[in-house]
Parts: C-alpha cells; structure tokens; sequence
C-alpha cells in the first residue's frame, strides 16, 4: 500500500518509482526514483547504448524496459552489476572505469570513483554535497520526504 501511494503522489510530480530489489522476508527494497525524460536522456548518447549493448542489455527497448532489464540482473547476478552507475547519471567513463580497475587507479573519489578529469570531478562532487546538505537539513528539520520531491 505503501509504494502505492508514493507512485501516486510522486507521479503528480512527474516522478516513476520502480522497485528494482525487493525482500519481502527482511522488509528491505532498492527503489528507484527518476524522471521518464531525464532517464531517456541518460540512454541517449551512442556510446552508452553501445556499452549497455556490449553487456547484452536490448538497447532498442524503452528505458522503462532498461530499467527493468538492470532489475533482473540485481536479482539474478552473482556480482553487483556495477553498470547501474549509467541509470544513476555517472560519466560512462567513470563506470567503465571502475569495472576495468576493479575500484583502484582512480583520480577522484566523492558519490563515487571518478576516472577522468579531477578538477571537473571535485566539482560535480561539490555541487552534489550542497544539494544533499540542504535536502538533509529539510528532512531532518522534519519535512517529509514526498514534499522533498519537486514537481519538473
């Protein structure tokens, strides 16, 4: 009922909420949060499709379906599949980064392990931090979470 009710309201804001792991036993779900377009706007660009290509994801599908085919593989892999790091918005450089160095050999660490330019890096990461230090203060100022949600 739960999850119900935030797609409603998160989908009068132009938000999709999809459940990509769930454990019904523990309680414990991975969800997923985005806008139709920007998630389309991520999957967008040759080089991405071709990457997700490359590791059997259908690019021809939507990319509700994309989503849906990254769902499977959380549930089904043995490994974490470290390619979520393109529906999250990460530099394609930076997810194939990580997967090649397994983690190491990177030239910036902030949200997550950055491969390429630094500086630029530092201030994704900065710009980043600043967003969640003033949705944290909301939050814990006692706004709830679907008023965080901002109507695009």
């Amino acid at each position: 009922r739960q999850l119900r009710l935030w797609r409603e309201v998160f989908a009068r804001l132009g938000l999709e909420l999809l459940v990509l792991k769930g454990c019904r036993s523990q309680g414990s779900y991975l969800l997923y949060l985005y806008r139709p377009d920007a998630l389309a706007r991520l999957m967008e660009p040759r080089d991405t499709r071709d990457y997700l290509e490359s590791l059997a994801y259908d690019v021809q599908a939507s990319p509700r379906d994309l989503l849906r085919q990254l769902a499977r593989r959380l549930c089904l892999a043995r490994e974490f599949p470290h390619e979520i790091g393109v529906f999250l918005g990460y530099p394609l450089e930076d997810v194939v980064g990580f997967i090649r160095h397994r983690g190491k050999c990177f030239t910036c660490c902030g949200c997550w392990k950055s491969y390429g330019d630094p500086a630029a890096a530092r201030q994704h990461f900065d710009q980043l931090a600043k967003c969640t230090a003033v949705y944290l203060r909301l939050f814990h100022s006692g706004t709830p979470i679907l008023k965080l949600a901002v109507a695009a």
